[in-house]
């Protein structure tokens, strides 16, 4: 029998396609062929949930306690799939793991998308395509869903489960370094700001989890058209394309190298409960969280730049932690006014103009000898 090509799946056991899988794009892998994108992450659900095996992958997966065992060069990988928030967080953690495993090679594996963020990064031995890794991997520290399913996710900031599993404690401080942007890039992104007038304003319109995170159409346009009256450019950056009006909009347009460097020469950015403004924190641009689901100290707890909105103390269903998926009224939300969320952006401006304040009399304290 002729080997299966590379590329290609086969069937781990039988499957009742019309009840079990959902999604039309998983027929595709149904038939067996694999399309990495932008099937990505159906595949990566497919492997998972054990409907399909890749013969030319093999995963050995390992727990924490085991690293202290390893041979000096040895490699090992984390997994981590969606979203882009998770991925720059964790990398804060695996930053500390490679502190405590210097003898040890620390590779990270992740989509496509979110791979770029890591290149070059010192203390990644190598970044992998969970897609597109093939051979036997013996040394694996698989995170996918890992959070999600931890059964202190309610209780705990989600940076802290990582650090706790993997390090065995909570550093004093975490670092994010992930992504380094090149002095290149953020002359081309500045390029692309240039015919607007500042402060330069990033605008996430919606989460990439679930609609009960996203602010709602109308008041994502009377907070747009405010700021625009205040004298701000908007920006619109989501992954998906949207037909708004503001400034700027980049929606659809960016892949993530791009984006980080937009964030990086921003002044601020509005970001719903989704990935843009754990970016902002890893380059340093204040951020105005609009929290609705989840209460802001489950995630920007150890944010330094955060400037976030929740009204859930004063909502009875808050936090609901998305376990209402077919709530439409987003209470949470409207409970948010436009003028607030606006004068809360001026806080995160005012923040800007000090960071760069403080900035010059640095740089002019050095050149003049003084410390």
């Amino acid at each position: 029998m002729a080997a299966e090509p590379a590329g290609y799946l086969r069937l781990a056991r039988s499957i009742s396609w019309q009840h079990q899988v959902p999604g039309a794009k998983f027929w595709t892998f149904l038939r067996g062929k694999i399309e990495p994108i932008p099937t990505e992450y159906e595949y990566d659900y497919l492997l998972r949930q054990g409907w399909v095996e890749d013969p030319y992958k093999q995963l050995n997966e390992i727990g924490p306690e085991a690293m202290k065992h390893m041979r000096p060069g040895a490699e090992v990988i984390v997994i981590r799939n969606i979203g882009m928030g998770d991925v720059i967080l964790l990398a804060a953690v695996i930053r500390e793991l490679a502190k405590a495993y210097p003898y040890l090679r620390i590779s990270f594996a992740t989509t496509s998308r979110h791979g770029p963020l890591f290149e070059g990064v010192s203390w990644i031995t190598q970044v992998y395509q969970i897609s597109s890794m093939r051979g036997h991997f013996p040394a694996v520290l698989d995170l996918r869903g890992f959070a999600e399913r931890h059964p202190e996710k309610y209780d705990f900031e989600r940076i802290d489960i990582y650090a706790r599993y993997l390090l065995g404690h909570v550093p004093d401080e975490y670092v994010f370094d992930v992504p380094t942007v090149h002095e290149e890039e953020r002359t081309v992104a500045r390029q692309m700001l240039a015919d607007l007038p500042r402060p330069w304003i990033l605008f996430a319109i919606h989460s990439m989890t679930t609609h009960l995170r996203s602010l709602p159409a109308d008041q994502t346009t009377a907070v747009t058209a405010e700021l625009m009256d205040r004298g701000a450019s908007i920006i619109y950056t989501n992954l998906h394309p949207i037909d708004w009006p503001c400034s700027l909009n980049l929606t659809g347009m960016l892949n993530v190298r791009q984006l980080a460097a937009l964030v990086d020469v921003a002044d601020c950015v509005i970001s719903p409960d989704t990935g843009l403004y754990h970016l902002a924190e890893a380059v340093g641009t204040p951020h105005v969280d609009l929290f609705s689901t989840w209460p802001p100290n489950r995630r920007v707890g150890h944010y330094k730049y955060a400037f976030p909105i929740w009204k859930g103390s004063e909502i009875a269903c808050c936090p609901c932690f998305d376990k209402r998926p077919t709530c439409t009224t987003l209470d949470c939300f409207r409970a948010m006014s436009m003028i607030e969320i606006c004068d809360r952006v001026e806080e995160a401006l005012a923040r800007k103009r000090n960071d760069i304040e403080l900035e010059a009399v640095t740089a002019g304290g050095d050149q003049n000898g003084i410390h």
